[in-house]
């Protein structure tokens, strides 16, 4: 008699390259917050190998048997997943053993997609000295490459490099500071001039971030796309 067996199941695909950058945060009290870490490597169905996370500049030490939420933006995509810490070792370096996750949340972001927000923010002169003030300014709306912004005194000139400082808040995790290098695409006063506030209109178009500036506005966006 013909033994009939069940077809393995597919593995998922986790599409991470060895040395991308990805998030961390611990589902338990004994850590808080976020950590960013970098994928050494996976075998479908085992295990996903990351880089130990840090703090103060130092490799934590991470108890086996954690449960770890990871998130990973690639492309226009922002995927997440849960998963336990197998193992943690310290040779030849300080990696983490992640379990293979069983199920992916994926979302597509839209390059173009803009959310609505009210965010304060201050504008800064990409030369001006790090304790030169900027200009005051709230976010209108903002999108992965760029943001207008609503402010009372012109943030600047069209075609002026600039840096846009936030906090952005992303849920469960606080307010992350950022700094975000743009151009000035346009700058134009509107409305009554004295009795408007953010008298002035300006969209800036960000240029390229650093990978972890790139992970917390990616992040923020997709929190205010999901709330």
């Amino acid at each position: 008699m013909k033994t009939m067996t069940a077809a393995p199941r597919e593995a998922l695909d986790l599409s991470m390259r060895p040395g991308e950058t990805i998030q961390l945060q611990f589902m338990d009290d004994e850590t808080r917050g976020q950590f960013y870490v970098k994928v050494v490597g996976y075998l479908p169905e085992r295990s996903l190998l990351v880089t130990a996370p840090a703090s103060a500049g130092r490799s934590m030490l991470v108890r086996e048997g954690r449960a770890v939420v990871v998130r990973a933006f690639t492309g226009n995509h922002a995927s997440g997943f849960t998963c336990t810490v197998l193992k943690s070792c310290t040779q030849p370096y300080e990696y983490l053993h992640l379990s293979y996750p069983s199920k992916i949340e994926q979302v597509k972001i839209r390059k173009s997609s803009r959310v609505r927000t009210a965010l304060a923010v201050s504008v800064h002169a990409r030369d001006a000295a790090p304790e030169a003030p900027g200009v005051p300014a709230v976010i209108r709306d903002i999108s992965v490459t760029g943001a207008q912004l609503l402010s009372a005194a012109a943030a600047g000139k069209s075609g002026e490099p600039v840096i846009v400082r936030a906090r952005l808040p992303l849920n469960t995790l606080g307010d992350q500071p950022v700094e975000l290098p743009a151009l000035i695409r346009n700058s134009i006063e509107e409305g009554d001039v004295k009795s408007s506030l953010w008298r002035f209109r300006c969209g800036v178009e960000f240029q390229p971030l650093d990978t972890q500036t790139t992970l917390v506005l990616r992040a923020y966006l997709f929190d205010r796309a999901e709330g």
